[in-house]
């Protein structure tokens, strides 16, 4: 599923944002996600497309709201847990391959 890592290693490290995010680099990575999620949907796994589908929506609020600000993710760090969360749930199952 190159797709699906091209997607989860384009977004920025958190380690690269700080404190106070460049309202840029979110726009950007906001735009990247969005242009990337039509290749992902349907998934060729459908065990894959629930947590797929809530990564992107993850990474979409945090990055338009830069940092969070509202919704169930106050912020990077609780967005970031939330990420590496759904990727190891997708690898399991593409691991099943």
């Amino acid at each position: 599923m190159t797709d699906w890592d091209a997607l989860v290693t384009g977004i920025p490290a958190e380690e690269e944002l700080g404190p106070t995010p460049n309202s840029e680099m979110c726009s950007q990575t906001l735009s990247f996600l969005r242009a990337r999620t039509p290749d992902l949907l349907p998934s060729p796994d459908l065990a894959v497309d629930d947590p797929v589908q809530t990564w992107i929506q993850v990474a979409e609020d945090a990055f338009f709201g830069c940092p969070p600000r509202s919704g169930e993710t106050k912020s990077f760090s609780e967005a970031y847990q939330e990420l590496r969360r759904l990727e190891a749930e997708v690898a399991a199952v593409l691991g099943d391959f």
